[in-house]
């Protein structure tokens, strides 16, 4: 216990025993609001009326403070509201012919009024700046450093519209359930393309979104001579999503995941002249995981995989001797698209 209790005033101590072996270069004329004085070891001091400053002490006042320094040549250095400045340098011992003051802003405003350093040897006082070195010229100065302002993280909110393309590979299995041995199992492939639209919500650096998107194709599979099946032939004219989007943003790019309703017309056709074709809509769902980058302030490009689960279907095939079929179909694509926001 008695070895916590030095440690803890060792603590309290230690922006003392910091200075101690220091001499002051001024002290504080003037103090209003919040003053903090931030010194080596990064102790972090209240400033009030009458303390001392030493070398390498650094000023920052708060939104309500402003502090007024007069050091010992008699200069008088006051800053304004949110301001912050380091002294790097200062030296006064005149009969020894030894005189510098080198201050460095870092933002905020500042006044300075020349003691007897800025007098007697004004090339010896210097005001460093982010952007460039003052010099003393006259007696007095105001200094002001306006810190740049952040940059914005890119925001992903807002309307969408865009073009996309793509190439599709989808599973199809074919059966007649009067004739179970009259099935067949091909996978119908090949590009697409089409639009989409949409809408996305930022929250910090989750982005939610929903989008519609419509592709055109011509996925085909011909009738093939098998041993039960020479006659069915199949066709994909169209498909479609409704999908809800989360994402989480690093600046202009994003990853993200969608979900939701997918939708496919299915043709099935009997070659044979004595029979008809089939026509029905797939509905089933969609999930996928993609990458957007922004190429500016309102384009963006992304990359995106679907694997799409239509479900489903079951056919009545007209002729001479009318049939059922039924269609399970499943999809995967990968597919990019250049979107456009409003």
């Amino acid at each position: 216990m008695k070895k916590l209790w030095i440690l803890c005033l060792l603590l309290i101590l230690a922006p003392c025993l910091a200075c101690a072996g220091q001499t002051p270069i001024g002290k504080t004329k003037t103090a209003q609001g919040q003053v903090l004085v931030l010194r080596s070891g990064g102790a972090r001091v209240p400033l009030r009326i009458g303390d001392p400053l030493y070398q390498n002490d650094t000023l920052r006042t708060g939104a309500n403070g402003s502090v007024g320094i007069l050091f010992e040549d008699d200069t008088i250095l006051s800053l304004g509201p949110n301001s912050e400045l380091t002294i790097d340098g200062y030296v006064f011992a005149p009969e020894q012919g030894l005189m510098s003051m080198i201050s460095r802003m870092i933002k905020g405003t500042a006044s300075y009024m020349s003691g007897v350093i800025g007098k007697q040897a004004p090339e010896a006082v210097r005001f460093q700046t982010p952007d460039a070195t003052i010099a003393l010229r006259g007696t007095h100065f105001l200094v002001k450093v306006e810190q740049p302002e952040p940059r914005l993280a890119y925001d992903w909110s807002g309307a969408f519209l865009g073009a996309m393309l793509g190439y599709s590979w989808m599973p199809l299995d074919y059966h007649e359930p009067d004739y179970p041995g009259y099935q067949r199992h091909p996978t119908l492939d090949g590009f697409n393309g089409g639009a989409l639209l949409g809408c996305n919500f930022q929250r910090d650096r989750l982005v939610f979104g929903l989008e519609a998107d419509g592709a055109l194709g011509d996925l085909k599979e011909s009738a093939h001579r098998t041993a039960f099946n020479d006659y069915s032939a199949f066709k994909i004219s169209w498909n479609a999503h409704l999908r809800l989007k989360t994402g989480i943003a690093f600046d202009t790019t994003q990853f993200y995941v969608a979900g939701g309703l997918a939708l496919a017309e299915v043709t099935l056709k009997d070659t044979d002249p004595r029979w008809g074709n089939g026509d029905a809509i797939h509905a089933g769902w969609t999930i996928g995981a993609g990458i957007e980058q922004a190429l500016g302030k309102n384009l963006r490009l992304r990359l995106e995989y679907l694997y799409d689960d239509y479900g489903d279907k079951s056919y009545r095939i007209s002729g001479i001797n009318p049939y059922r079929a039924e269609i399970d179909l499943t999809g995967s694509t990968v597919r990019a698209a250049l979107c456009y926001r409003f």
